[in-house]
Formats: structure tokens, C-alpha cells, sequence
């Protein structure tokens, strides 16, 4: 599938589910968290697209530490 079709609408999706993050969140939230982002390397529908963003959260490790951390972690994820 052409990440041309995808990824704008994905790219908003992620970015607003990074909103949602609490301010203060719990270990459970950290770790929902951190499984979706995780996954996301396993289920992205282009190969190339895939390994991106798997080689840049190994380079760039997700911040749970609050909501701003995640916002910003993302832009730097998404700006790579």
C-alpha cells in the first residue's frame, strides 16, 4: 500500500492519540503506551516504512515520562 494514501491520515492519528496521554500517567498507562508505539514496527502496512520507524525508535527510545515528553518525542520521530 502507497504510504502517500496512509500515512498523512496515520501521521494525525498518532499525533492525536499522543494528546491523550496523561499528564501524569500510571506504570499501566506507560505500558499501554509503549506496547502501541512498539507495535507499530510490526504492523505498518509498507516494509520500508516499517523498518524507518523501527530503526528510529532504537535510536530515539519513546518518552513516557508525561504527556509533553510524548508530544515531543513523536514530532522528533515523525521529523526523522
Amino acid at each position: 500500500m502507497e504510504p502517500k494514501i496512509w500515512g498523512p491520515p496515520a501521521w494525525i492519528f498518532l499525533h492525536s492519540v499522543t494528546l491523550n496521554y496523561p499528564n501524569n500517567p500510571t506504570p499501566q498507562d506507560k505500558e499501554d503506551y509503549r506496547i502501541f508505539f512498539d507495535s507499530l514496527q510490526h504492523i505498518l502496512p509498507c516494509p520500508t516504512c516499517k523498518e524507518h520507524y523501527a530503526k528510529n525508535i532504537r535510536s530515539n527510545p519513546i518518552n513516557l515520562k508525561d504527556r509533553t515528553s510524548l508530544i515531543n518525542w513523536l514530532i522528533d520521530i515523525h521529523n526523522k
